[in-house]
């Protein structure tokens, strides 16, 4: 899909890529959007359930900077691969069918209510500017760390370094005047 695009793909290119028999993917699926369909389905779950996992891993005592951090890294994580997770790229949800991206809304929703959560909450402990729509904050961290796989080559470092560069970069920028600017280890 990331040579030929959505509309040009077929399942047998996915075969061959694959280095399986054709039949076997109509076997199991009746159509490309079948398969593009499971494929950001389990995408999008695993995503959500890294970051909640490694949420949930956090003492009761993390403060909300910590806990965007955190998310950060796992969602980084994520769609890097470094979790095992090896999601679909964003282009492919956006070029699937408006019916795929329908029943696909609530999981996307999902993450987003827990991203938009967490901005709140930082804002309220004033750890992140009040001046910001966590809304449109929301988006752009998401859009932000789901990109990374579309990064070129020559930009890429291990998962562990980019995570300190994406907090210092989003986390840094969006600090009330007041908080300190401190590098994220």
């Amino acid at each position: 899909m990331k040579e030929k695009g959505y509309h040009e793909t077929r399942l047998n290119d996915v075969a061959e890529r694959a280095e399986i028999q054709g039949g076997s993917l109509y076997y199991y699926f009746k159509s490309m959007d079948g398969l593009v369909e499971e494929v950001l389905v389990q995408g999008m779950e695993r995503t959500r359930e890294h970051v909640v996992s490694a949420l949930a891993e956090l003492s009761e005592g993390s403060t909300p900077r910590q806990r965007l951090e955190t998310a950060i890294d796992a969602q980084l994580a994520a769609r890097g691969g470094a979790s095992g997770i090896v999601p679909p790229k964003v282009g492919t949800f956006e070029q699937a069918p408006e019916a795929i991206q329908a029943r696909l809304l609530p999981i996307r929703r999902s993450l987003g209510q827990l991203w938009e959560k967490l901005i709140r909450d930082a804002i309220a402990a004033r750890e992140i500017r009040a001046d910001f729509d966590p809304y449109a904050l929301r988006l752009f961290i998401i859009n932000a760390l789901d990109r990374f796989p579309d990064w070129p080559e020559r930009t890429r470092r291990p998962i562990e370094e980019m995570s300190v560069v994406t907090r210092e970069l989003l986390l840094a920028a969006i600090a009330p005047p007041d908080v300190p600017r401190k590098r994220s280890a």
